[in-house]
């Protein structure tokens, strides 16, 4: 787990770091700029916290067994697959 969190954790915090200079921008396109940053600040904070807190307690009650082999979504995911390795493994 540790991992990936760090990578993850200062690949944010760059990206949060490159737009945060674009708030105090005060002309007319720097209010525009001064939006956008603000927004994805926000979002990727959001994003940070759901990946770290909220998304790794929703992955401890999912069940990892083998899918079961009828239903027309598995179906759906079998012809998919066959397609996809059939057009990497064909003509080309």
């Amino acid at each position: 787990m540790f991992s990936v969190m760090t990578p993850t954790v200062f690949g944010v915090a760059t990206t949060i770091a490159a737009f945060l200079p674009m708030a105090p921008i005060d002309n007319e396109t720097g209010r525009i700029l001064a939006s956008f940053s603000g927004i994805i600040v926000l979002a990727l904070c959001f994003s940070i916290f759901d990946s770290k807190c909220i998304l790794p307690a929703h992955l401890a009650r999912v069940r990892f067994d083998k899918p079961k082999q009828n239903g027309m979504w598995v179906k759906c995911q079998a012809w998919s697959a066959r397609t996809l390795e059939a057009l990497r493994d064909g003509p080309y």
